[in-house]
């Protein structure tokens, strides 16, 4: 019995196997990386990484550069666009806010801000604020 329900022979390989190893669950190691990474590219200096906020998405202050990387962790490893649309709208609305004056936190200029594709990550650069 398992949960109250009998269990027949196929399903007995569940109680055998040994439950995977997740190394990094919220993606925040990989996040770091590619943010990391992808930060040093253009020029800036991004030798650290404190997180902000980790759930969908990750995002991260990096240091000393002073801005904010937002990566695609875990919705990009459901869905077959990996985020690119959300992505790529979140960056454009909040580009046009800050172009007519509006209150937000606006991504770096095109192309550095992103969003961009590294290591398999959508990630999109932004002022700290």
């Amino acid at each position: 019995m398992l949960d109250g329900q009998p269990l027949d022979r196929p399903h007995l390989h569940q109680l055998r196997r040994a439950p995977p190893q997740v190394r990094d669950p919220t993606g925040v190691e990989a996040a770091t990386s590619v943010a990391l990474a992808l930060a040093s590219s253009p020029g800036m200096s991004a030798t650290s990484a404190s997180v902000l906020h980790a759930g969908a998405n990750v995002s991260l202050r990096l240091s000393p550069a002073g801005v904010v990387a937002r990566v695609v962790a875990e919705v990009g490893r459901w869905r077959d666009d990996d985020g690119w649309p959300d992505a790529s709208r979140d960056v454009a609305v909040a580009r046009a806010a800050a172009a007519h004056g509006g209150p937000v936190i606006a991504p770096l200029p095109a192309p550095v801000g992103g969003p961009q594709r590294s290591g398999g990550r959508i990630v999109s650069l932004w002022e700290a604020g």
